[in-house]
């Protein structure tokens, strides 16, 4: 963001897209710090928002699901029975889908571009579907 974001004010124009996570949007155990930077994530666009949009500079920030990466496959026997029911529920996608979808973003200028049924529901009604789905995972 240092490095690009100065010189966009100055032009008056330019695109930004922060990458975070579905895990910003629900906790998951065992992920509690990964959680919260990612949800930390949400505030820090929405007052950059605030403030670049007078500079012509728009940000965007992105919540992708799990992605079929190296990185994916060496976490998947670290997670826990918890987290591995919660996340179990949403496929992993593919890196050229997530991507492509990025891309889009960016070039729509979208304040927020979520991946997926189960994703964009957490971030749309999220408030509204968190406590069934807590409540849901819990019962056992």
């Amino acid at each position: 963001m240092r490095a690009v974001y100065a010189d966009m004010k100055r032009r008056g124009t330019g695109r930004i897209m922060i990458v975070s996570s579905g895990a910003a949007l629900i906790g998951i155990h065992g992920y509690t710090a990964y959680c919260a930077s990612k949800s930390a994530l949400v505030g820090f666009a929405e007052a950059l928002r605030s403030e670049a949009g007078e500079h012509g500079v728009s940000i965007s920030i992105c919540f992708p699901p799990d992605t079929l990466t190296p990185q994916f496959q060496a976490e998947l026997p670290k997670r826990s029975p918890q987290a591995r029911k919660l996340m179990g529920a949403a496929p992993p996608w593919p890196v050229a889908k997530v991507a492509g979808r990025i891309v889009d973003g960016v070039e729509r200028r979208a304040a927020k571009v979520y991946f997926g049924f189960e994703i964009t529901a957490l971030g749309l009604v999220g408030p509204l579907v968190k406590p069934v789905v807590y409540w849901w995972y819990a019962r056992k």
